[in-house]
C-alpha cells in the first residue's frame, strides 16, 4: 500500500479568523491608555447620564480587562457601555467599544448584533465593517465576512486611512477568501495589500501561490520571478515556482530551479525544505534512487521538518526494495515531532503489517481511521491496513478466544470497505477469506462470487471459493471451481488440494487422492499430512 504523499507541505496561505485588537488609530479611543478606574467610577456617580464618561470609563474597563484576562472587568465594561448605548444609540464608541467587550466575554452573536447596528448608523465607518468582518470570521460566516471586510477595504481607500490599516484589512479580505476558495479574488486582495507594503515579500507570495492556486500560472509565474530576483533563497517562493513547472510537467525544469535556490542557501532548514521538494519531485518522475536520497539528506540537514520524516518514511516503503524498518523510524520520529497525525498513523500500521507486527498494526491503523475521518479516502486505506492485519494477526493467534475476536474485527473492517466501494473486488476477497475463516461459510460464498464477478481473471480468489464450498459442503460446486483453476494454473497447490477433497467428500477416492498427492508434490502442508491417512 502506497503512502499519500502531501503535495502542499510548507504551503503559504493566510486566513484570518478573528482579531480581537483594535485597529490602530482609527476609533477615538483607540491609542488611549488604560486610564485610572477609580477616578473614572466617581465621575459616572457623580454624573450618571453622561455619555462619555461612561464610555470612559468602559473603555478604561475594557483595556485591563483584556490585559489581565478578567471577566469581572469585562462585565463592568458592558453594563457602562450598554448604559451608553441606551442613552444614546449613535455614539460610535460606545457601540464600538461594546461590541469588542462582547467579542471578549464570547458573546459573538451579541456582537455581530452590536457591529451591524454600528454599521447601519455609520455606513461610512470602515473600522466598523472591519470589526463586523472579524466576528463574521469568528462564527465562520465566511460569505459575510468577506462582505463585511471588502466594504471594510474600499472605505478605508477612500477616506485615505493609515496604511497599516489598509494593510490589514485586504489581508483578512484575501484570508477569508481563501477559505472560499476564491483564489482569484484573494490573489487581488493580497496584491491591493502591498500597495500598502511594498516591500512585504510575505504578500507577494501569498498574491503569486493565490494566482497559482486559481490556475493562473502567468500571473503567478510574475509575481514568484520577482521575489526571487531579490532573494534567490527565498524558501516558500523556491516551492511554488516548482509546484509551477511540476503542474506542467516540468519536471526538470522545477528540480534546476530549486538547484539554484540550493546553491544560493546555507542555513540547514532552508536547505531540508528545498530537498524536501525535489525529492517528491523526484519521486511523482519515478526516479525512486534519487528520490530516496534526496530525502535522506533532508532529514540529515534537518530532523525536527515533520514533512520530511513523513516523506522519508513513505517513500522507503514505497520503493522498489521496501525498507519498512527504516521507514518505521522514520515515523516514530514524525509522531514525536508531531503526535497525533493521522498521515503518520497510517505509515506506522504500512511500516508494521509489512514487519509482520500485525497486531501492532492493527491499533496504528484504528488510531488513522480515527485521525483521519474527516478524508473518507484515507479512511479506506486505514480500514484495509485495519482489516488485513487484524486476519493475519487472528492466524498466528494462540487462543481461540483472540482469534474469534480478531476476526470478528476484520470482518467489521471488510464490511465497510465494501459498502464505501461494492465495486472493488478485492475488499470482497478478503472480506469473503475472513468470513471463511470464521466458518460463516454462506456469507463467504456470497462475497466471494461477487468477487469472482469482478474480477474473473483472479484465481486466488477461485481458490478461496472452492475452499468456502467445501465448508459448506458443497462438493460438487468446489470440484467445479478447483478444476478450473488447476487448468489454468496448473501449478496452484491449493487449488489440486481442494480439488481433492472435493472428490475424495463426494466417494471418488482414486482421483481424490491424486489430486491430493499433486498438492503434496507442489509443496501443500496440509495435503502432505492429509497423505499419511489415506
Amino acid at each position: 500500500m502506497i503512502l499519500k504523499m502531501r503535495s502542499n507541505t510548507l504551503r503559504l496561505l493566510v486566513a484570518v479568523l478573528g482579531v480581537a485588537a483594535l485597529p490602530s488609530a482609527l476609533a477615538q479611543t483607540a491609542s488611549a491608555a488604560c486610564g485610572d478606574v477609580v477616578a473614572l467610577q466617581a465621575t459616572v456617580r457623580g454624573s450618571p447620564q453622561d455619555v462619555g464618561a461612561l464610555v470612559k470609563l468602559g473603555e478604561s474597563q475594557l483595556c485591563l480587562g483584556r490585559g489581565q484576562k478578567s471577566r469581572t472587568l469585562l462585565e463592568s465594561a458592558q453594563d457602562n457601555l450598554e448604559n451608553a448605548t441606551n442613552l444614546d444609540g449613535k455614539n460610535f464608541n460606545a457601540r464600538f467599544l461594546l461590541g469588542q467587550v462582547y467579542y471578549e466575554l464570547g458573546d459573538f452573536e451579541a456582537a455581530t448584533l452590536e457591529f451591524t447596528q454600528l454599521t447601519k448608523v455609520f455606513p461610512d465607518r470602515a473600522d466598523g465593517f472591519y470589526q463586523l468582518g472579524v466576528v463574521h470570521a469568528r462564527l465562520r460566516k465566511t460569505d459575510d465576512a468577506i462582505a463585511a471586510f471588502g466594504t471594510a477595504a474600499q472605505l478605508a481607500k477612500t477616506a485615505r486611512l493609515e496604511i497599516a490599516f489598509q494593510r490589514d484589512v485586504n489581508v483578512a479580505w484575501a484570508g477569508q477568501l481563501l477559505i472560499k476558495r476564491d483564489y482569484a479574488s484573494a490573489a487581488a486582495a493580497f496584491k491591493a495589500a502591498q500597495e500598502f507594503a511594498p516591500n512585504d515579500v510575505d504578500l507577494q507570495v501569498s498574491e503569486a501561490q493565490a494566482w497559482f492556486d486559481a490556475g493562473r500560472n502567468v500571473e503567478s509565474l510574475e509575481v514568484v520571478n520577482r521575489v526571487l530576483a531579490k532573494n534567490r533563497g527565498n524558501v516558500a517562493a523556491t516551492w511554488l515556482i516548482a509546484s509551477i513547472y511540476e503542474k506542467q510537467k516540468q519536471w526538470d525544469r522545477a528540480v534546476r530551479e530549486l538547484n539554484r535556490s540550493l546553491a544560493a542557501v546555507a542555513a540547514p532548514k532552508d536547505r531540508a525544505a528545498l530537498l524536501l521538494k525535489r525529492g517528491l519531485i523526484e519521486g511523482a518522475q519515478g526516479k525512486s534512487s534519487t528520490s530516496l536520497e534526496t530525502l535522506r539528506q533532508a532529514v540529515a540537514n534537518d530532523g525536527t521538518l515533520f514533512e520530511a520524516r513523513y516523506a522519508y518514511g513513505s517513500a522507503l516503503l514505497s520503493a522498489p526494495k521496501p525498507n519498512p524498518k527504516a521507514a518505521y523510524d522514520q515515523f516514530v520520529a514524525a509522531n514525536k515531532i508531531r503526535p497525533g497525525d493521522g498521515e503518520v498513523e497510517l505509515g506506522l500500521a504500512n511500516a508494521q503489517s509489512q514487519l509482520g507486527n500485525h497486531a501492532a498494526a492493527y491499533q496504528n491503523a484504528q488510531a488513522a481511521i480515527r485521525l483521519l475521518a474527516t478524508d473518507p479516502a484515507r479512511v479506506v486505506a486505514a480500514r484495509y491496513v485495519a482489516g488485513r492485519s487484524a486476519y493475519f494477526a487472528a492466524l498466528a493467534g494462540k487462543s481461540a478466544s483472540s482469534q474469534a475476536d480478531l476476526l470478528r474485527k476484520a470482518t467489521i473492517e471488510f464490511r465497510a470497505l465494501v459498502t464505501a466501494d461494492a465495486s472493488n473486488a478485492d475488499y470482497r476477497y478478503w472480506l469473503g477469506l475472513t468470513l471463511l475463516q470464521r466458518r460463516d461459510y454462506s456469507p463467504a460464498i456470497e462475497s466471494l462470487i461477487e468477487a469472482v464477478k469482478l474480477s474473473p481473471n483472479d484465481l486466488e480468489i477461485r481458490v478461496a471459493l472452492s475452499a468456502a464450498y467445501i465448508g459448506a459442503k458443497r462438493f460438487s460446486d468446489a470440484e467445479t471451481v478447483a478444476r478450473a483453476v488447476v487448468k489454468a494454473a496448473p501449478n496452484n497447490a491449493d487449488a489440486w488440494f481442494n480439488l481433492g477433497l472435493a472428490l475424495l467428500n463426494q466417494g471418488n477416492a482414486a482421483d481424490g487422492k491424486k489430486a491430493v498427492q499433486t498438492a503434496a508434490r507442489l509443496g501443500n502442508q496440509a495435503a502432505q499430512a492429509l497423505l499419511k491417512k489415506l
